[in-house]
């Protein structure tokens, strides 16, 4: 059975793993993991073999899997063993090659600039909450507290986090469909 902590959980996702919740996991992640096995040394066809294999493995498994982290850590993870025992059994020592390196070099720039452009607009976002929502939302994901941790720090009850976190991951959501 695939079980996850998600109060722990940096991505988004709730268990059962259907097909839908798959496929946005496969589309979200796909060229993240490519870009990261490329980054030991593997071509770009190369290392977009393994994450198919990686996906396939995860699909295939999906009733006996065990993710105790979060599943995009678990992903990684798996990436990287993969590409370690490619290089491994295959003996690839050869360096990346200079587009290679540029591409990934590219991508990764780009993808830092998203990254930290949609942080800065949740960061302002985050301010538009009152300080209770805020130290709810921060212990939560910060601090991976869950929901009854944070209830007893904060003295307020359950339902009042989740009305909180609630509201607040609905307005980041919309700021991210915004960015998109």
């Amino acid at each position: 059975m695939l079980k996850f902590n998600s109060s722990v959980s940096k991505y988004p996702f709730e268990p059962p793993l259907t097909k839908k919740s798959f496929e946005r996991i496969f589309f979200d992640l796909f060229e993240p993991l490519r870009i990261f096995g490329m980054r030991f040394g593997l071509g770009a066809q190369e290392s977009e073999d393994l994450v198919a294999d990686v996906f396939c493995k995860l699909w295939e498994q999906k009733e006996d899997l065990q993710v105790k982290s979060s599943l995009k850590a678990y992903l990684f993870s798996a990436m990287r063993n993969k590409a370690l025992n490619y290089k491994e059994q295959h003996g690839v020592s050869r360096q990346v090659g200079v587009e290679e390196a540029f591409e990934v070099a590219h991508d990764q720039m780009a993808d830092q600039q998203q990254a930290d452009e949609l942080q800065f607009l949740f960061q302002q976002e985050l301010q538009s909450f009152s300080n209770n929502k805020q130290q709810i939302f921060r212990l939560s994901r910060d601090e991976e507290m869950s929901y009854k941790e944070i209830a007893e720090v904060m003295g307020i009850s359950i339902k009042t986090v989740e009305s909180h976190m609630s509201e607040v991951l609905k307005a980041l959501r919309k700021v991210a469909r915004a960015y998109r």
